[in-house]
């Protein structure tokens, strides 16, 4: 189902570049980190993060589009892999020279399947601001940085857990890249 879901994407943006070639937002973010918790002693802990995206261009000022979330974790007591999609607008508020700032708002669901055999399933809703660096007219990165989050999770129907912050953290920090077509 997953490779479906992903050749449908990859087929709907090559239809979609073809037809609207000035309007269209390829990219996305890879991440890659390795670290260690301490619980009982000490673990090593790794993720992988692949997240293409895609968008288009309303106006000057709005973009819209969507992305695919697929994580890969590693904590030494237990694996997970997390599949999520989720919707984004973003707002141009200003501009200084190739620096641009955006507001991003963000809404989401994914799910996380644990190797223990439990899944959890997450909604979220964030707003915040998005950096974007023109390297040229059609290629540029991006960091976000969280701002203003909800995000409601369950875990096998049994568990639920409700979070909102305010505020940054490193967890809330993204980097990633887009090119126009």
């Amino acid at each position: 189902m997953k490779k479906t879901i992903m050749l449908s994407v990859v087929f709907a943006v090559l239809v979609c570049v073809q037809g609207f070639s000035q309007n269209w937002i390829v990219g996305g973010e890879v991440g890659l980190s390795f670290g260690s918790t301490k619980r009982g002693g000490t673990t090593s802990t790794s993720s992988f993060t692949l997240s293409p995206m895609v968008g288009y261009v309303i106006s000057d000022k709005i973009d819209v589009g969507g992305r695919l979330i697929l994580e890969r974790r590693d904590i030494g007591i237990t694996d997970s892999t997390e599949f999520g999609l989720a919707a984004w607008g973003r707002y141009h508020l200003l501009s200084l020279g190739s620096l641009e700032l955006r507001a991003l708002g963000d809404i989401g669901f994914s799910n996380t399947s644990y190797s223990s055999g439990s899944d959890e399933k997450k909604f979220w809703i964030a707003v915040l601001p998005n950096f974007e660096y023109r390297f040229t007219d059609r290629v540029s990165i991006y960091t976000n940085i969280g701002l203003v989050k909800f995000e409601r999770s369950w875990r096998n129907s049994n568990y639920s857990d409700t979070d909102f912050s305010l505020g940054v953290s490193t967890k809330d920090i993204s980097i990633g890249f887009f090119l126009r077509f």
